[in-house]
């Protein structure tokens, strides 16, 4: 007896290309699962060997911003480059520590990449009112301070850090600080973390729900060595990487999800694990392509901006998506052919579950359960009031952005642990929140 289809899956349907590709990766499993962890080694040894360097020139074409550091490069050299500001906090004074502060900037001097440091005693300004705070700059021989070596401006936090006692303090702040801190550790492994709760979840089983999180970090792995590729081509920023994880391990995870919720239908239709596989793939698998072109294509707009670094990020992103979705056509399948028979194996004690596959009828077509059954009655049997109450809610929900305020983050929002913030928070303390906002005039 021929077991009941999928949805058009399964052997009485026509395989499909996609059905194909996930039956040869679930019969070659050790195959393709071998593959992976060798294409991660090749990746890497490409990229340490190959690997570019982060690179962006944040500039737009013909602003006023631009042809104002052109012309800084070209009459005033000296001052073309970034700038690191020193904040000095003294509880006695920034004039009790003269000669303090005077040993602080002979050492930030001597330090690479540092072409001028002004004295902020000779500066109309540098003191606030109360003489507890000054501000001074340090200019660097680098137009953009994201392009500022991490160890030598490590080396600048640590003269400030040596320089500062209980009764006087060194602050650093600027762009090529903000890189050497990086941004918030761990983001990827909370979001990861969360997923994994929602999927156990959703699924009940450890088997169900680990396989996305597992074919996400693979693509992620994968895309992320191969970034270093990417950048030998293209200039790119260094926060396009966080871009391309976001969108790997969103879409890695959604698309997976919606594969491993067909597969486990296409169990309890009667399939057998490996054609079960191949309906999934035919059907579950076609959606996740379209998907995910459909993100690659989305990506592609941003060539349109103009921006050379747009475009770099763009493509480090693509890449990713890239990755993701050959993981999801390769490495699932064969993941289902190891765990395919037991994807509901290592269940959680959760009182609502009560079989390890969903209900089906006749057809083969799952059933939903009785409580979804309610709810869509009654949806239908009084559609117009839950139209009302529904579009209340998402404008109860929405509220909220009426008060919105654009514009672009600056050093206030960054951790408060963080030497910029510190800095941030110094300049605001002595001189005012306005302080933080310089603006330059070229004529």
């Amino acid at each position: 007896m021929t077991p009941p289809s999928v949805e058009g899956g399964g052997p009485g349907a026509a395989e499909g290309l996609l059905g194909r590709v996930g039956r040869t990766a679930y019969r070659r499993r050790r195959t393709v699962l071998a593959a992976w962890p060798a294409g991660l080694v090749a990746v890497l040894a490409l990229s340490r060997a190959f690997g570019g360097e982060f690179t962006a020139d944040y500039a737009a074409p013909g602003s006023d911003s631009q042809r104002a550091q052109h012309l800084l490069e070209e009459r005033f050299a000296s001052q073309s480059g970034s700038v690191v500001t020193v904040v000095v906090r003294a509880d006695d004074g920034v004039r009790a520590v003269r000669g303090a502060v005077g040993e602080l900037l002979t050492d930030l001097r001597a330090a690479e990449h540092v072409s001028r440091v002004e004295d902020p005693y000779a500066t109309p300004g540098a003191i606030d009112a109360d003489g507890r705070t000054l501000v001074t700059e340090v200019r660097l021989d680098v137009a953009n301070g994201a392009d500022m070596p991490v160890e030598d401006t490590t080396r600048l936090m640590d003269i400030a850090r040596e320089h500062s006692t209980s009764g006087t303090r060194v602050f650093l702040g600027g762009q090529a600080v903000a890189t050497a801190e990086g941004g918030p550790v761990g983001s990827e492994a909370i979001g990861l973390a969360v997923a994994a709760v929602i999927l156990l979840l959703t699924f009940g089983s450890v088997v169900a729900a680990g396989l996305p999180l597992v074919v996400a970090l693979a693509g992620l792995a994968v895309s992320a060595f191969a970034t270093g590729l990417v950048i030998r081509l293209v200039d790119a920023p260094e926060w396009s990487t966080s871009l391309a994880a976001m969108l790997g391990i969103g879409i890695g995870i959604d698309y997976v999800l919606l594969m491993v919720t067909r597969f486990r239908e296409a169990r309890a239709a009667g399939l057998a694990p490996e054609d079960a596989t191949a309906a999934t793939m035919d059907t579950a698998g076609r959606s996740v392509l379209v998907a995910g072109v459909t993100v690659v294509v989305s990506l592609l707009g941003l060539f349109a901006m103009g921006l050379a670094y747009m475009r770099g990020a763009a493509l480090v992103a693509i890449v990713g998506v890239l990755v993701v979705l050959a993981a999801s056509a390769t490495l699932f399948p064969a993941l289902l052919g190891f765990l395919g028979g037991r994807v509901d194996r290592l269940r959680l004690p959760l009182p609502r579950r009560r079989s390890g596959t969903p209900p089906v009828d006749a057809d083969g077509h799952v059933r939903p359960g009785r409580g979804w059954l309610w709810w869509s009655g009654l949806v239908q049997r009084h559609r117009i009031a839950a139209a009302v109450a529904g579009t209340a809610v998402m404008l109860a929900l929405a509220a909220p952005f009426a008060g919105v305020r654009f514009g672009f983050p600056d050093a206030g929002n960054n951790p408060a642990d963080s030497m910029t913030r510190q800095t941030y928070d110094a300049v605001a303390d002595g001189f005012g929140p306005g302080a933080n906002a310089p603006l330059l005039l070229v004529v």
